[in-house]
């Protein structure tokens, strides 16, 4: 079984609770790759977390960022009207001056979608 068959798997296990699937490994190991090939396969919606970072985003007061983040990001996510996403270059989001608590963001996120990120 190859790595993304493999990660098909997984995710259809995890699709059954709405959880988050976390792809980890060094960097230029191909994760990325394996989320595109998957979400062509499937159909996913693939979403580069760059995409989440916004002007009205920017526009909130830095102290401020992490508690709206988890709405603005499910709005945007929303618009895709799809049960599995993709977000890959999650790395974006641990910018210190975005004060974003990832661990709650990807809580609150699985409640609406299947999360497959790296």
């Amino acid at each position: 079984m190859n790595q993304v068959e493999e990660l098909l798997k997984i995710v259809e296990e995890a699709q059954a609770g709405g959880n988050v699937v976390v792809v980890t490994g060094k960097p230029g190991s191909g994760k990325s790759k394996v989320l595109r090939e998957a979400a062509e396969i499937k159909k996913w919606t693939y979403v580069d977390c760059r995409m989440l970072i916004s002007e009205d985003f920017l526009k909130i007061e830095a102290r401020d960022r992490g508690l709206y983040a988890p709405d603005m990001f499910a709005e945007i996510l929303s618009t895709y009207n799809a049960d599995v996403i993709i977000l890959d270059r999650l790395q974006t989001l641990f910018v210190p001056v975005f004060h974003i608590n990832v661990d709650s963001l990807m809580r609150k996120l699985s409640k609406q979608f299947t999360i497959i990120t790296a």
